[in-house]
């Protein structure tokens, strides 16, 4: 792996430009999904469903592993060693880690849900959030996985790519909100029943467009 040379106010651009694309991006997929779910039971247990994963994303993701395998795998890369399976070895054993992980959080999901929101318990929310929190937990293997990645990127001196990744994430998010948006949208107008028309005390039928006037034939005139 040779790493390209790094410009330290290209770099700052460069990261800078896309992390704001991320950060607004961000910010209406938020109000999307505010709006889609509403203020409600289901707004709430998706909330402590998607901070799961985000609660163990500091530890594997940009935390505590990241941390130790980037320096050491710039010492490879600038001593000339066998960066590439060094990162290999570093992908493979992540993933393994997560995988196992990922599949006894799931299985955890009810006591994980209740030690987040313990007043969830009896309440409709709890079997909500525990469905949501199994469906969006397998998130943290891939965006830990991304951030590794990421990682490598960066050391080789390659921003635009790792900081553009949040990016599309985000762009995902947004069209997938906006989609589901539109196909409610569309089921709301086919389930709206026709309507009927109105009938008076007498139990005539009133229409609302006004009576034309009755044609009536002139009569002639005797001569």
């Amino acid at each position: 792996m040779t790493p390209r040379p790094i410009r330290l106010l290209t770099g700052f651009f460069t990261v800078g430009v896309w992390t704001m694309a991320s950060r607004i991006l961000g910010f209406v997929r938020d109000i999307l999904i505010a709006a889609f779910l509403g203020a409600g039971p289901v707004a709430e247990a998706f909330l402590i469903a998607f901070s799961l994963p985000n609660m163990f994303r500091r530890f594997f993701a940009e935390g505590a592993f990241n941390m130790a395998f980037v320096p050491m795998f710039s010492k490879k890369v600038e001593g000339e060693e066998d960066a590439h399976g060094f990162a290999n070895d570093a992908f493979a054993g992540l993933a393994a880690l997560l995988i196992v992980f990922t599949l006894i959080a799931m299985a955890l999901m009810p006591w994980l849900v209740l030690a987040m929101a313990s007043g969830f318990r009896g309440d409709e929310r709890f079997d909500l959030a525990v469905l949501y929190g199994r469906i969006a937990f397998p998130y943290i293997l891939f965006i830990s996985l991304a951030a590794l990645l990421s990682g490598v990127l960066n050391t080789l001196g390659r921003f635009a790519a790792a900081a553009a990744a949040p990016v599309a994430a985000q762009q995902r998010a947004v069209l997938h909100a906006v989609h589901v948006q539109r196909e409610r949208r569309a089921a709301a107008q086919i389930d709206r029943p026709p309507s009927r028309p109105r009938h008076g005390d007498d139990g005539r039928v009133l229409h609302r467009r006004a009576r034309l006037p009755r044609h009536q034939p002139r009569r002639r005139r005797g001569r």
